[in-house]
């Protein structure tokens, strides 16, 4: 699989980011879409190219896929839900599309958004299956990519695909969607965002860059951060880490989290950190590793974008009480939350159990239903 993976990432990496396509340079300009066979159990499946932007405003050539459904389309086009897929690393071949019956399986409600008539389009994100460094966590990269994957998707004459559309993620994918709600009208204001729904997303990266993270997912997670962030921000990695932990960050970034024995690896490379903690200094909020934290926490939201949040009640990735924070202060300042969170469900369950929520949620935001509000008892 790796090999066939390494042979289409070459043709993606082929392809130079001033490449003519339909639409020109533009934003979403759909570059290329290639049908997938024999993955008639979703519809029609394409793997697109399309232009995005990052948050630094450079231009980038972004994968994705597009999942369509069967059947006749309605008059206004078809709702598009826009994936965002959780951590599988920061190296170019971590993308979720180069294995695509896979990346299927691990989008989330899937199958019922299909059925409900939705175009699902599910972005690699900018340096995944393409060329350039992944800004891992970078809000504004996600959220970006996840919008043009809409515009581009509504290109692509097969898919029928309207103006209105809606962002669902897990993870970090959830962090990119409470982005999506952020930029939206500004960012696209010829798109319509009925909401954004978001499971185990992190929204304080402070918690993510601790000096003390025991878990060895933490610690893998704090190693994309700190490589990702090195090379696309210029941030310097010798202020946090010594040469001995960026070495063994280096390691951990070279392999992806995709399936269970790459999981294993991750862990077992983790291990070489320190036991006692492997930053030899947590950032201050003065310097470069702290204002890019604050720049990708916390995301503001506007008032008439209704929010979905999942929260696993023993997440030790995406702690609750942090969730119930962020919460909190969306409510105070006239936000629609829906928060829901799940006793005794770790990060990656909590997504899952609540994927059939989730799919709901959006089918009444299409629908024209008004988003309900549990924020009185969400803020206490």
């Amino acid at each position: 699989m790796r090999l066939c993976a390494a042979a289409v990432l070459a043709v993606l990496m082929s392809i130079p980011a001033s490449a003519s396509g339909p639409g020109g340079g533009r934003r979403g300009a759909l570059l290329q879409a290639t049908e997938i066979p024999g993955a008639g159990r979703y519809g029609s499946v394409y793997r697109i190219l399309y232009r995005s932007s990052t948050s630094r405003n450079t231009p980038v050539i972004v994968s994705g896929l597009v999942m369509i459904p069967d059947g006749p389309a309605p008059a206004a086009g078809r709702p598009v839900v826009s994936w965002g897929h959780g951590t599988t690393g920061v190296a170019n071949d971590c993308a979720p599309s180069l294995n695509a019956d896979r990346a299927m399986g691990e989008t989330l409600g899937l199958k019922p958004l299909l059925r409900e008539g939705y175009v699902v389009v599910s972005t690699d994100y900018p340096g995944l299956g393409s060329p350039g460094v992944h800004p891992y966590l970078d809000g504004i990269s996600a959220a970006r990519a996840m919008i043009d994957a809409v515009r581009a998707v509504r290109q692509l004459a097969r898919a029928h695909a309207g103006s209105r559309y809606a962002a669902w993620g897990f993870s970090q994918g959830g962090h990119g969607a409470l982005f999506v709600a952020s930029i939206a009208k500004s960012y696209a204001p010829e798109l319509t965002l009925v909401g954004s729904a978001a499971a185990s997303a992190p929204t304080q990266l402070r918690r993510l860059l601790r000096a003390d993270a025991q878990t060895p997912a933490g610690r893998v997670i704090a190693a994309y951060a700190i490589w990702s962030w090195q090379r696309f921000y210029g941030a310097p990695v010798a202020e946090i880490a010594d040469a001995k932990t960026m070495s063994v960050i280096d390691g951990v970034a070279r392999v992806c989290s995709l399936n269970a024995l790459e999981n294993l690896q991750l862990g077992l490379d983790s291990l070489a950190f320190p036991h006692s903690g492997f930053l030899k200094s947590e950032p201050s909020d003065s310097t470069i590793w702290g204002r890019l934290i604050a720049k990708n926490s916390a995301p503001e939201t506007p008032r008439d974008v209704p929010l979905l949040i999942l929260q696993g009640g023993v997440d030790q990735i995406v702690e609750a009480p942090i969730t119930r924070r962020y919460v909190k202060r969306l409510c105070e300042s006239g936000r629609r939350v829906t928060y829901v969170e799940m006793a005794g469900v770790d990060h990656g369950t909590a997504a899952r159990r609540g994927a059939d929520m989730a799919v709901k949620w959006l089918t009444d935001r299409f629908s024209g239903q008004p988003a309900a509000s549990n924020c009185p008892a969400a803020a206490d």
